[in-house]
């Protein structure tokens, strides 16, 4: 299936979507995952610093996200984008998790009219199975019809 029909990059029940690839340790410093990713993180956090108020940074964290650089309101398209970078990396991924970094993908999706939802493809489903990787959801139902 060509790549250009397999997304509809504008999904009739989404507002906004994106997602975040999010790389966790206890004690490491997120620079060590930029080292051997070879990719720059749109943000890093260190153990204990300060998150807000009076919260503090648990585990050292790195992220890189998809918001403003996948045009699409195709959630698939923004997993699309961060599993592309990481299958050819793939034995680095490996490694992380073998020196017990977590790795997953925070997708972000919100509807534009209270109801629908995100799609995972079978071709998505495949690149997946390919990586360690888990995935977490925020589904955000806020519009036309919604009680919030």
């Amino acid at each position: 299936m060509k790549e250009a029909s397999r997304f509809i990059h504008d999904f009739p029940s989404c507002s906004q979507t994106y997602c975040t690839l999010s790389i966790y340790h206890s004690t490491a410093n997120p620079q060590s995952i930029t080292d051997a990713l070879k990719i720059v993180p749109d943000r890093i956090s260190v153990v204990g610093e300060k998150l807000y108020a009076n919260k503090l940074a648990k585990n050292s964290g790195w992220y890189l996200s998809t918001e403003n650089k996948v045009e699409s309101k195709d959630l698939r398209a923004h997993i699309d984008y961060l599993l592309k970078l990481l299958i050819p990396i793939t034995d680095v991924v490996n490694k992380l998790i073998d020196s017990e970094f977590k790795v997953a993908i925070w997708c972000y999706w919100e509807s534009a009219n209270g109801s629908g939802g995100p799609t995972i493809d079978h071709e998505l489903i495949k690149m997946l199975s390919l990586l360690p990787v888990d995935l977490y959801f925020d589904v955000y139902f806020l519009g036309e019809g919604s009680a919030i």
